[in-house]
């Protein structure tokens, strides 16, 4: 359904001779989970069932190379280079030491990267002598750096809701400010400052951290505190379909520890909706969705700031599974995404 021939996925089933089509909208939807196919590159078209004649035809009588002494050098070259062990991130396994092939040691050294160049960011957007103000009539006090303008020394930017540099930024920006803030809301101000004077934490520091933003025109991180919580979402949005994605992070909350993970299986069912992979730790979640289409992008990017603003303290109202499933449906319906018209009472 998504990518391009271009696509790094594209190269790799190109080097391994497997038959591959991209780009094939509602793919999932009208080919049923488990139906056998046969799949054409060649001819860009799917059949149903199995036909054995196409794939004979298909399939070249010989390969000149293929038994020259060569081919059997590269062959053997190969498995040094192609094969990837270094999957997750997360696992104790990915470090150097671990890497076997050039793939391995290429995958290693883009994450570390990444995480680098990330951090970075998160460093420099904390910096409050770089970049400027966010003035929104959201009550959110976020610090915008500006990656396409050169710093002025002594002068601080303002930007306003409408007036963000970032097109991606505007959109999960004019999200939020569609759902509007919930003034009327549970105050865990007191059970936060009990937990937090029980475990030792200033208190002071934690309800002085302030958001911040680091954009360009095509890109956006942005990390914010909304009460009790944090939510990161990073975004690359554009035309070319295989550059662009939408990464959200969740943590933490106000409420007990059942209630907050109650709140991350509610964005858990409703990204999963809107087409995100997602990893969930406890009362932590961090999904992705890529190759979008521009149209999609957008779209769920507005989702996105909707529902940073929909969540907002939801925690403490998520008492029992089935005030969970209740809200799953509402915001559903509310986001126009697919939705159980039954809400369960």
């Amino acid at each position: 359904e998504v990518g391009s021939c271009a696509s790094h996925m594209a190269a790799l089933v190109r080097e391994n001779r497997i038959p591959t089509l991209a780009g094939l909208s509602q793919a999932r939807i009208k080919l049923a989970k488990g139906e056998m196919v046969t799949i054409d590159a060649t001819g860009r078209c799917i059949y149903q069932g199995e036909h054995p004649k196409l794939v004979q035809a298909r399939r070249p009588e010989f390969d000149i190379f293929q038994d020259t002494a060569i081919f059997d050098l590269l062959r053997r070259l190969l498995k040094l280079i192609s094969p990837l062990h270094l999957m997750n991130p997360d696992d104790p396994d990915f470090r150097p030491e671990k890497c076997m092939t050039l793939h391995d040691i290429t995958r290693f050294a883009h994450q570390r990267g990444i995480e680098e160049v990330f951090e970075h960011a998160h460093r420099i957007g904390k910096r409050k002598e770089h970049g400027g103000l966010l003035q929104t009539t959201l009550p959110i006090p976020v610090h915008l750096l500006n990656l396409d303008e050169p710093e002025k020394p002594g002068r601080k930017r303002v930007y306003t809701d409408t007036t963000l540099p970032s097109e991606p930024m505007q959109i999960f920006w004019n999200g939020m400010l569609e759902e509007k803030w919930p003034f009327a809301h549970p105050d865990p101000m007191r059970l936060e400052v009990a937990r937090d004077m029980e475990a030792g934490i200033p208190v002071q520091q934690q309800f002085t951290e302030s958001s911040f933003a680091v954009v360009r025109k095509e890109y956006m991180l942005a990390s914010l505190r909304l009460g009790y919580h944090f939510t990161s979402v990073e975004a690359e949005l554009g035309d070319d379909p295989d550059r662009n994605f939408i990464r959200v992070q969740y943590k933490g909350g106000g409420a007990a520890d059942k209630r907050r993970r109650r709140r991350i299986f509610l964005l858990e069912a409703l990204l999963d909706r809107m087409g995100f992979e997602h990893i969930v730790k406890s009362d932590f979640i961090d999904c992705r969705a890529s190759f979008l289409p521009r149209e999609q992008a957008e779209a769920n990017l507005r989702r996105v700031g909707r529902l940073v603003i929909l969540t907002k303290q939801l925690d403490m109202a998520l008492s029992n599974e089935r005030i969970t499933r209740w809200y799953i449906e509402d915001f559903a319906r509310k986001l126009e995404l697919e939705y159980n018209r039954v809400l369960p009472l």
